[in-house]
């Protein structure tokens, strides 16, 4: 049995982590760890294997046995994935109530005035660090995931009712502000249990509040079958759909520890897009940078954002100083970028703001236990 480190064993190890650049390790540990898991590998014990070798080595410089090693790795491995989950959740509502200043205003207004902090307003007038409808269905979506210890469509949708007509997860008690799309979705499932109904909407409104189903699903096999069911319950169109699968493609990277390069133009969840737009997307190329509701807009919007800036802070407000579907750019933006520079890379003084800030980083917490 391994020797179970304990908690200044622990630290010790970390700074020499820090110490011996642990980070680049870590990163190759988890790409391996990812494939692994996702069947990257047509042999897992080949993936196994190269695993194990990295853990020998990293036990090789700091003088302590291989089993020693994969506990600290645990350890660590948790840490950072805590970190991530957190920034991640965390991200996507202060991009959201960030964002709520600037939406649905025409950036081409004279009127129109960029922000550089989190104010609050906008056109629901909401106290600072309150959010809008992305961030009350992403807790929705987290809610039920914990609760069913999985994705189950009808109980989403229930819970996504629960939102709309009781004010569930909503930082001001009720519902106000709601897509059509989604209200259509919703209207449906009440009138007939009808669930995931075709729609000629390519809205932004599954996008905005995905990060939860990222988070319990980016290292399943079934993670591709995952983004697709849970965008179908209120947006199923193609557009709709591959933008999310991309997305998640993107934020899945970023919870791995990847680098901006190496998540601006690679793929790694294996699907051959229609969506022309998206084709050029998922390699870095991006041409619909208006922040509109047009879901290739929104998540091109974001990603350009994030790929283009060196700060949480920085890619925030370029996002969401775009103006139109203010809140959600800032939302999708929060979600990868929030992922990665994790809890830690978060804007204090924004999640200081943060309406439920402690109470959307348990939720992201809990996340964990039921992947």
């Amino acid at each position: 049995m391994h020797k179970v480190l304990t908690a200044k064993e622990t630290e010790e190890i970390a700074e020499q982590l820090r110490n011996l650049r642990y980070d680049s390790l870590a990163r190759i540990i988890s790409d391996l760890s990812f494939k692994i898991s996702n069947d990257g590998f047509e042999d897992k014990c080949e993936g196994r294997i190269r695993l194990g070798y990295q853990l020998e080595a990293l036990g090789r410089k700091l003088g302590i046995a291989a089993g020693e090693a994969f506990n600290v790795w645990n350890t660590c491995k948790n840490f950072m994935d805590d970190d991530r989950f957190r920034g991640c959740l965390v991200g996507l509502a202060i991009g959201d109530a960030l964002g709520t200043t600037l939406e649905f205003a025409d950036p081409k207004a004279t009127t129109f005035t960029p922000i550089k902090d989190m104010i609050g307003g906008g056109p629901f007038r909401l106290p600072v660090g309150y959010w809008t409808d992305d961030t009350s269905m992403a807790l929705c979506s987290a809610f039920s995931l914990v609760e069913c210890r999985g994705f189950d469509a009808k109980h989403h949708l229930d819970t996504f009712v629960k939102w709309w007509k009781e004010g569930l997860f909503s930082s001001t008690g009720t519902c106000f502000d709601i897509g059509n799309t989604i209200r259509t979705a919703l209207t449906c499932y009440q009138h007939d249990g009808s669930i995931g109904l075709e729609t000629q909407s390519q809205s932004n409104g599954a996008l905005m509040r995905l990060a939860p189903v990222i988070l319990y699903g980016h290292d399943k096999p079934n993670f591709k079958e995952l983004i697709i069911e849970a965008t179908k319950i209120t947006h199923n169109n193609l557009v709709c759909i591959e933008a999310s699968i991309l997305f998640a493609d993107k934020v899945s990277q970023a919870l791995s520890g990847r680098s901006k390069e190496e998540i601006r133009t690679s793929t790694v969840i294996d699907h051959q897009y229609v969506t022309t737009a998206l084709q050029s997307a998922s390699t870095g190329e991006f041409e619909h940078l208006d922040g509109s509701g047009f879901v290739v807009s929104a998540l091109e919007t974001a990603l350009e954002a994030f790929f283009s800036t060196n700060t949480f802070e920085e890619g925030a407000l370029k996002a969401v100083n775009k103006g139109n579907d203010s809140d959600t750019t800032g939302a999708i933006y929060g979600q990868i970028a929030g992922a990665y520079y994790g809890w830690k890379g978060l804007t204090v003084q924004w999640k200081n703001k943060l309406y439920m800030l402690n109470e959307i980083a348990v939720m992201a917490s809990n996340l964990m236990n039921v992947r």
